[in-house]
């Protein structure tokens, strides 16, 4: 159950939800009054109990510099004082809702494959940072237009012209690396399938980012490139992510494309779905053509339609050619 649903739950029955979160609080018309977060004597915080703004709160006592108002999650995460992700963790025992209670949660049949046996010690990962005033680090800001903490958010590294594009699971454990020329679109990416079980974190199919999400981020938005998520977040602040590979159509015999995806998404939706599930919205951001479109209405209904917003570029393929050509990424999202 993902966010979203789990406020709408919570509104559901929002005055058992304040009178446990702040026992001390009384109703007061269609407001659940309150000292404050702390559960403290008074009536200067107000939580609202019907209307269109259910669950929605304000603390007209808070000072300016502290979180003086949101909604019923965010008033659980200031009246326990846990991160965004603590939070919903929390809510789902108090709703009694179980991992079998996933909405949206697709699983593909399981072949039953025997693994090869490995007797040696587990590998792991490094990524050599991409260095300041070098060729990779040169490419990604004067010709990709990306700012420094923008590289450095995402971590990415250099192995000589190559950019390195480092997949972190959404646990922050690194478990594959996706190396591209600077001078090509050629990429190849390491431990393959077959070389996973030698790695400690094995080579899991997740989607590219994740070392880019922060704990208390509700919002989220995944893109069709590595460039193009860097994009999104540089120019607005949500935390992007990437399809772990590109999109190709079909082609019937002639080699024209049939409007429908070559490759199956299955594998990192599976993987990824428990740690979505956080995101009350997620942005789709493919590349502006039919491979985009047809990713689009794949991904729309598999993630949750009630939580998904399409953005649409005008005047350019993908969010970072925006960049490249001078504009700026929120003035030609819809």
């Amino acid at each position: 159950m993902d966010a979203k649903e789990l406020k709408s739950r919570l509104c559901d029955q929002i005055e058992g939800v304040c009178a446990h979160l702040l026992p001390e609080g009384r109703r007061d018309g269609r407001f659940w009054a309150a000292g404050d977060v702390g559960g403290g004597p008074g009536k200067s915080l107000k939580i609202n109990l019907d209307g269109p703004h259910v669950g929605c709160w304000k603390d007209f006592g808070t000072p300016a510099s502290a979180v003086d108002s949101g909604d019923i999650i965010s008033l659980w995460m200031e009246v326990r004082r846990v991160t965004f992700v603590d939070a919903l963790e929390e809510i789902k025992k108090y709703l009694g809702v179980t991992d079998g209670s996933r909405l949206n949660r697709y699983r593909p049949p399981v072949a039953q494959e025997r693994k090869p046996e490995y007797h040696g010690p587990k590998l792991t990962l490094h990524v050599n940072e991409a260095k300041e005033g070098g060729a990779v680090w040169k490419w990604l800001t004067e010709v990709r237009k990306l700012k420094p903490e923008t590289i450095r958010r995402y971590k990415i590294g250099e192995d000589g012209r190559r950019v390195v594009f480092p997949f972190y699971d959404s646990e922050g454990h690194l478990v594959r690396l996706k190396m591209r020329p600077i001078d090509s679109k050629d990429f190849f990416q390491f431990p393959t399938q077959a070389e996973a079980h030698k790695y400690e974190h094995g080579a899991a199919r997740t989607l590219w980012g994740w070392q880019g999400v922060g704990n208390n981020d509700d919002q989220a938005c995944i893109c069709e490139g590595e460039l193009d998520a860097m994009t999104y977040w540089q120019e607005t602040g949500v935390p992007a992510l990437s399809l772990p590979e590109g999109c190709q159509l079909k082609k019937s015999a002639d080699g024209s494309p049939m409007g429908e995806l070559s490759k199956s998404h299955d594998a990192w939706i599976e993987h990824d779905t428990p740690a979505l599930e956080r995101f009350e919205t997620i942005d789709l951001c493919t590349d502006m053509d039919e491979c985009g479109r047809a990713t689009t209405r794949l991904l729309a209904p598999r993630l949750g339609v009630h939580r998904i917003r399409v953005i649409e570029i005008s005047e350019a393929k993908d969010a970072n050619e925006v960049l490249m050509k001078g504009g700026s990424l929120g003035d030609r999202i819809t």
